[in-house]
């Protein structure tokens, strides 16, 4: 979703420093890749009901046909693979499959979020979206609520497998040779040459958020840098967070 950085204050008082965001909701949608908001389902983890999978807009029938058929796929025939994408048996389009999972976004999406790290997914903290008068490729994938991420260069979430979320899904599509071939080419792109996962790329993001905040975080700091000592000793071991100590 697209953001601002911004400066909060509530009846005067400063508040630290907040990223304001668009919330993925079937309006967001709408306004991003057309259609109505009607036509949307927006499916998420619902935290207050024990990391339930739910609609929070639309309905929830198409993400269960597609996690079903998700977990049919095999090694042995492609019929599923291909089903999930709306194809028939040959991998040719067929008009009585309709699209359920858009593969190419689903990789995409994997594969950043291995990337950075994200230790606090995907047990929740993702959204998918789909449309149903013209579902195009099928369900995709939005990160979201991502700021645990780049904690350590050694992080490994690869073996993540939470059933009924995409962690899942990737190792059950893994399975069919033809994804698993289709996932290691979009790494190549992504992790080689001028791939937008290769260091240099991924510093110029990086430097580019940086500029944004490197003066802010000293308010922050102001703000917020006594927190953890006072509430929390055992976090900060007592220490005040500042910006040059950390």
């Amino acid at each position: 979703s697209q953001g601002q950085m911004v400066h909060l204050f509530l009846n005067g008082m400063y508040w630290g420093m907040y990223t304001l965001s668009e919330r993925i909701t079937a309006e967001h949608c709408a306004l991003h890749y057309g259609g109505k908001e009607n036509d949307y389902d927006v499916i998420k983890v619902d935290e207050l009901e024990g990391e339930k999978i739910v609609a929070a807009d639309g309905l929830l029938d198409s993400w269960n046909q597609m996690a079903a058929l998700v977990e049919k796929v095999r090694s042995t025939s492609n019929k599923e693979y291909y089903a999930l994408q709306g194809l028939d048996i040959n991998g040719e389009p067929d008009e009585s499959l309709t699209p359920l999972l858009d593969m190419d976004n689903f990789i995409d999406y994997m594969l950043i979020n291995f990337y950075v790290g994200n230790g606090d997914w995907d047990h929740h903290n993702w959204f998918a979206f789909r449309n149903r008068k013209n579902p195009d490729k099928g369900f995709r994938f939005i990160c979201w609520d991502t700021e645990l991420i780049f904690g350590s260069e050694n992080e490994n979430i690869t073996s993540k497998d939470n059933a009924g979320k995409p962690s899942h899904f990737l190792r059950c599509l893994m399975r069919n040779r033809e994804f698993k071939n289709r996932f290691n080419h979009r790494a190549h792109v992504l992790l080689t040459e001028d791939g937008l996962l290769t260091p240099n790329v991924a510093v110029e993001v990086w430097d580019s958020l940086y500029m944004k905040v490197k003066n802010a975080v000293y308010d922050e700091s102001a703000r917020w840098g006594t927190y953890r000592r006072d509430v929390q000793p055992y976090m900060a071991k007592g220490h005040r967070y500042r910006v040059d100590s950390y």
